[in-house]
């Protein structure tokens, strides 16, 4: 690749990354899979891997194995076997998603379609910059489901809405709501897979739901972001999203662990 198609590359990132970070903060043009991999339309469960709607988040699980092809032939490998530069090629999609759930009575979860709420009440507000690659899951030897298998930066918004028709589709609007005392709650950062000491500073234990600390939660993306490329950085892969037949599948949820 000659020196003008590598400047090329990287400005192309840079755009991807920060469209993905303005989407996440306000909510618009979420969930697109901004770059690189080719997901075939073939032994997918099912599942159109093109729609963002149809995966959800899930507590992160790591991912021993994965499989890579020469151009002729396919073999399963360790991630821990492969150099940092093949594992970051192999996850070469980037994805900025907002995710809105409803908690139940009794602590069970219901997925939001919209961006607004419909009633008050406690929803918990899942945001995902995650780079991947999706992968099928597998049940009884035949196709189930699509997993996103890679690293990224979540942050998770546990609140209380004191009203219906709120918008917490996205860190900006949750922050002005909190701003106009509209809802309450706290913010908890997590980093997924990536082992960098400069990325550690960045976890943070919850904290109140305020415009500081959702200053805080953008600055750490922005962090990641850089950081996910840096020489230091190591990317250990764990599975970050499911499609919804999954999540809504016990035992085939359990089988991932």
């Amino acid at each position: 690749m000659t020196d003008s198609q590598n400047a090329e590359m990287r400005t192309h990132d840079r755009r991807n990354a920060l469209a993905a970070m303005a989407a996440i903060a306000t909510g618009v043009g979420l969930a697109s899979e901004a770059s690189g991999q080719i997901v075939k339309r073939t032994d997918l469960g099912g599942i159109d891997p093109f729609d963002p709607t149809n995966f959800v988040p899930i507590e992160p699980i790591q991912v021993p194995k994965v499989k890579i092809f020469d151009g002729t032939t396919e073999a399963e490998v360790y991630w821990a076997s492969l150099a940092e530069k093949k594992r970051r090629a192999l996850l070469s999609n980037q994805d900025a998603k907002v995710t809105v759930e409803k908690v139940n009575d009794g602590g069970g979860l219901t997925f939001l379609t919209g961006a607004l709420t419909g009633e008050k009440g406690r929803y918990r507000v899942t945001v995902d910059y995650m780079r991947f690659m999706q992968d099928s899951i597998m049940m009884d030897g035949k196709p189930a489901g699509r997993a996103k298998v890679g690293v990224g930066l979540r942050v998770i918004a546990n609140i209380n809405t004191k009203k219906a028709g709120l918008n917490l589709n996205g860190l900006f609007p949750i922050g002005f709501n909190a701003s106009t005392d509209t809802l309450s709650g706290d913010l908890e950062i997590k980093t997924i897979g990536l082992n960098s000491d400069q990325i550690s500073k960045l976890i943070t234990t919850p904290s109140e739901l305020n415009q500081t600390s959702i200053t805080k939660a953008l600055e750490a993306m922005g962090a990641v972001r850089v950081l996910v490329d840096a020489e230091t950085t190591e990317s250990v892969p764990h599975i970050l999203a499911v499609s919804r037949n999954v999540r809504n599948t016990p035992d085939l949820l359990k089988s991932l662990g």
